[in-house]
């Protein structure tokens, strides 16, 4: 059931991810969108920067990013004379701008966490992160402070994203999928985002070709669930994945027992010519799964 879950997405993803995420509108190179003043955290220089881009949240790619998410690297405060980053901060934001959308905030550095500073911006590795983008460089920040998992993950998560050359994102895909289980494994057992996050993970392994693993992981982490128990369009999907393995029996099956109603009619019927089209099941394998 999970080979084929990822089977199916292994044809049918890539087709969105060959899309190259970007703002549906050119943005006009003197539109503004949230200019804010920063104070450098080290040295105390004054400074602004551009921190809002135009994201149009109609089409959600598999890595969680919408159209647009390109730039979201202009989220990354540096400060100039020294190329520090500034960290957003990852809790849920209370202040609300006219139109109802919540606005960035900034976490502020400790005591401590100043002190370790001036070492880490000089530290090669940093510096060698500035080609990746900026959340490229806060999650490295992060990671030597310290910081809750979650926050790490999410800065992570969203370096993958600040892009559109093929090679930097996949390099940017690669650490994430490499650097993220760790993380994962370190949120809080009662997390409710710790299933999303493991599927993002098996997303990127399967964007980077690695199967075998993207099904381990899989294998490892997806909960004991029943398909009987999952909603109508959670069936639609172990339908469509039995389908394109050819287990058109088991599919047809599955789908008689979606609800009147739970779903279109146009969805009824192109679920019914995708499993028509599917090829057959090898008669081997149908004869044992009869026994």
């Amino acid at each position: 059931m999970k080979a084929g879950i990822i089977a199916l997405a292994a044809v049918v993803v890539p087709g969105l991810m060959a899309f190259t995420p970007a703002p549906v509108v050119a943005q006009d190179e003197a539109a503004t969108f949230d200019v804010r003043e920063f104070t450098c955290p080290l040295g105390g220089k004054s400074f602004t920067q551009e921190v809002g881009y135009f994201p149009f949240p109609l089409l959600q790619m598999p890595d969680g990013s919408w159209l647009g998410d390109t730039e979201i690297g202009v989220q990354i405060p540096v400060c100039p004379d020294n190329g520090l980053v500034i960290l957003p901060d990852q809790a849920p934001a209370e202040d609300e701008d006219a139109d109802g959308s919540a606005r960035m905030r900034y976490l502020t550095y400790s005591a401590p966490e100043l002190a370790a500073l001036p070492a880490l911006i000089a530290d090669p590795e940093y510096r060698a992160l500035k080609t990746d983008g900026g959340y490229a460089q806060a999650w490295w920040i992060a990671d030597k402070l310290g910081h809750p998992p979650l926050s790490r993950f999410v800065l992570l998560q969203r370096s993958t994203w600040a892009t559109r050359d093929p090679a930097l994102r996949k390099k940017l895909v690669a650490r994430f999928a490499d650097h993220a289980p760790a993380l994962v494994a370190q949120f809080p057992q009662e997390d409710m985002r710790t299933y999303d996050s493991q599927l993002l993970i098996v997303n990127a392994l399967r964007e980077l070709g690695r199967f075998d693993e993207a099904l381990a992981y899989l294998d490892a982490c997806e909960p004991d669930v029943h398909v009987a128990s999952l909603p109508p369009h959670q069936k639609l999907v172990v339908v469509l994945a039995l389908a394109a393995n050819g287990r058109q029996r088991e599919a047809n099956a599955i789908m008689a027992t979606v609800p009147p109603f739970a779903i279109s009619r146009q969805e009824v019927g192109l679920l019914q010519r995708y499993v028509e089209q599917s090829p057959a099941e090898p008669a081997a394998k149908q004869k044992k799964s009869d026994q």
